[in-house]
């Protein structure tokens, strides 16, 4: 046995050595693997160009973002292909590669996709920077996975249909005033429609969707509170350029915070990080005020609103205050803390400019002067109370999905604070939103299910605790809140959930629980 692991190990090293040391194949050398028609299809696209085939980077599939002018091959054939910034008109060369898993034609003089059916592997598309004005070739396109459009001429996006596998869409900095069209395409999940001048999003908006917009969504089914109307669900890319960004100050726990800055020009957007702070700080209830002298500027900072939708029913995002000449904007939210374990923190925000260059930016933090109370329930509790006794389960039936369910359940007797932590789920269920119907036979019996508030002292405006429901003979309780999840589930399923019992004045007998989400 010994000398068969020695022997595995030797190949293992061999192996390593060749890896490492094996000439890579030049760029001539792939292109010669080609068949010919492929070869004959790649040369075209790469004369019309401007450039040979063999001036193309070699690189491996996945890395086309890194490389503006780059052609993938593997196993012989053309998968991935970027060519940038470039005068090609049409996809006439293109369409001959039927192979193609990727194909970036970004800036390039594209003015129609005609052909973009015969790349029936084509799972990601840029041909964002491009004059085009129609999408309409991509519809019933059976592969597309992600999809960039941005920048380009688009007025209407009624013709991006039958895309069963498109999960990502970017029409960021179109013409685009109507996007109701694309709440048909099944799987999409991630959209950009920043820069357009939409005044409204689809009402719903999919609660799969995750977008960034300049407008408000309307509030997802079963939401409580429609989004502000400077939501957005993530944060600008911070890939911008940014001249002589400064700033002092610090983030204080006392309401002495002052950090003041400047950046002398800004192009897209950037992160102004590495805010020091002093004592235990955190960067909840901040103001931003942003001027400028030319062009319009965004900040973001953090913030959440009530959702019944979401986990722990609260959305998380971010909110952002616009200045323009003579315009002073501002916004009240979350300043986002650096990841560490130092005591002092550092905080961040994005800062943005939406139309270009803007110059003479100026920007202020401090505490929000007009902090919100916190209004906590009459049967709110911060903690729940701690397990006294192992209940007398009777039986559990049903389970938490993440669809309509329904769980029911007993409790002989009991005497004293029991967790029912046997609760059976599947692995995407969330627990939010969940219906608590309480009764019991003699004694009186209370049960807690998680829920949060709106506090502007804790982290990202909100606070977690607990709410509660009692129930006595003939008088049965009813509570809506979030199930608590606590880890894998027993019993062989994905995860379990928990439910807190607890007597009160005595013993109690006879309850009955029903738990359901519909």
């Amino acid at each position: 046995m010994r000398n068969v692991a020695i022997s595995v190990g030797v190949l293992v090293l061999a192996l390593v050595v060749w890896v490492a040391t094996r000439k890579p194949l030049s760029i001539d050398e792939e292109l010669g693997k080609l068949p010919a028609d492929e070869r004959q299809a790649l040369d075209a696209i790469a004369s019309a160009a401007g450039v040979a085939a063999n001036q193309l980077r070699p690189v491996g599939p996945g890395v086309l973002e890194y490389n503006p002018k780059a052609v993938a091959i593997s196993e012989g054939h053309i998968v991935e292909l970027r060519i940038a910034d470039a005068p090609i008109q049409n996809l006439d060369a293109v369409s001959r590669m039927v192979g193609l898993r990727a194909l970036w034609l970004d800036g390039t003089q594209l003015a129609s996709l005609k052909g973009i059916g015969s790349l029936s592997a084509l799972k990601t598309l840029n041909v964002s920077r491009t004059p085009l004005q129609s999408a309409a070739e991509l519809a019933g396109h059976p592969a597309l996975v992600r999809v960039n459009l941005s920048k380009c001429a688009l007025s209407s996006v009624a013709e991006l249909r039958d895309l069963p596998n498109l999960t990502t869409l970017d029409l960021g900095g179109n013409k685009l005033t109507d996007v109701s069209a694309l709440t048909s395409l099944p799987q999409l999940s991630e959209l950009d429609l920043t820069g357009n001048p939409l005044t409204a999003l689809p009402s719903p908006v999919p609660s799969r969707w995750k977008v960034k917009s300049d407008v408000a969504a309307a509030a997802p089914a079963g939401s409580s509170v429609a989004k502000p109307a400077n939501w957005v669900d993530q944060r600008p890319n911070a890939k911008g350029e940014a001249q002589k960004l400064s700033f002092k100050g610090y983030v204080s726990p006392k309401a002495d915070t002052s950090v003041d800055g400047q950046i002398d020009s800004l192009k897209g957007g950037v992160l102004v990080s590495g805010i020091a702070s002093v004592g235990k700080a955190s960067g909840d209830d901040m103001r931003l005020e942003i001027e400028v002298q030319s062009g319009r500027v965004r900040g973001y900072l953090a913030h959440s609103f009530s959702d019944s939708t979401a986990p722990l029913g609260r959305r998380h995002g971010y909110v952002f205050g616009e200045a323009t000449p003579g315009k002073p904007g501002q916004v009240v939210g979350m300043l986002p803390q650096l990841p560490g374990y130092n005591q002092n923190q550092s905080f961040e925000f994005v800062m943005e400019s939406m139309d270009g260059e803007a110059t003479g930016i100026t920007f202020k933090l401090h505490r929000n002067p007009a902090a919100s109370s916190v209004n906590k329930s009459a049967n709110w509790v911060d903690k729940l109370p701690k397990p006294t006794v192992d209940p007398k389960l009777g039986s559990i039936s049903g389970m938490v999905t993440n669809k309509t369910w329904e769980v029911t359940g007993s409790v002989p007797v009991l005497s004293g604070v029991a967790k029912i932590n046997r609760i059976p789920g599947i692995e995407e269920a969330a627990g939010g939103d969940t219906t608590l119907e309480l009764e019991v036979d003699h004694g009186q019996v209370r049960a807690y299910l998680e829920s949060a508030i709106a506090d502007p002292s804790s982290l990202l405006g909100r606070k977690v605790g607990y709410i509660y429901v009692d129930a006595a003979p003939g008088k049965p309780g009813k509570l809506v809140g979030t199930l608590r999840s606590f880890g894998p589930g027993n019993y062989g399923m994905a995860r379990a959930y928990e439910l807190t019992v607890e007597s009160i004045g005595g013993e109690a007998s006879g309850i009955r629980y029903k738990l359901y989400h519909r």
